[in-house]
């Protein structure tokens, strides 16, 4: 080997020393975030569940409605499960992907990133049975003779279907800014890492 060569496999070493801990410093800038999202998402699990399980103990159904709601509830059940599923593997598949790698760290974005849209459209899905559960409590406030929106329907139908409206926007609305605030801030924060490694690579 000549001095060339030697020099040149030297500056190699060099390069390679400076360069692996500069990319382990970066990446361990998504510790944070990931841990964050970590507890989000176990705090979330827990609170879906217990919102599923105590609607119907908030509803109250007549004799003639029951087998309706009861049809109406384990439908929403099973789509809530299906979703949950998904949300708790995810969850638990966050602690096999390699944090000190690049493409660990790429492969939990994109995950992240389908689990977000996955959970907007479990939302948007589930907004339909909240018109189907307050019908059941307008149901049961005309049984009872209270004032309902079936006055507000018979007497200012313009009006209920802009209600309506409003509740179905607010809800849709609701739901695209809590995933941007349980989830897409974290994301936005690990692709920052993804796009600090990238430019290190390419310097």
């Amino acid at each position: 080997m000549n001095f060339d060569e030697i020099k040149n496999s030297w500056d190699a070493e060099k390069a390679t020393d400076v360069t692996i801990p500069s990319a382990l410093n970066t990446l361990r800038k998504a510790k944070h975030p990931i841990d964050k999202l970590r507890t989000n998402m176990k705090n979330e699990f827990f609170m879906q569940i217990v919102a599923v399980l105590i609607i119907p103990f908030f509803l109250k159904v007549s004799a003639d409605m029951r087998m309706l709601f009861i049809s109406s509830y384990i439908l929403f059940v099973a789509i809530s499960a299906y979703y949950l599923y998904y949300f708790y593997r995810f969850y638990k598949d966050m602690h096999n992907y390699s944090m000190e790698t690049k493409d660990g760290l790429q492969e939990l974005y994109y995950q992240l990133r389908l689990n977000m849209e996955r959970y907007k459209s479990f939302g948007f899905l589930l907004l339909p049975f909240i018109f189907i559960f307050l019908g059941f409590i307008e149901f049961g406030n005309v049984k009872n003779g209270r004032l309902n929106l079936t006055i507000l329907l018979n007497r200012h139908a313009w009006l209920f279907t802009g209600l309506i409206a409003f509740i179905a926007v607010s809800y849709i609305f609701i739901i695209v800014a809590w995933v941007k605030s349980f989830y897409g801030k974290y994301a936005l924060q690990i692709k920052g890492v993804l796009d600090e490694l990238k430019e290190e690579t390419t310097r």
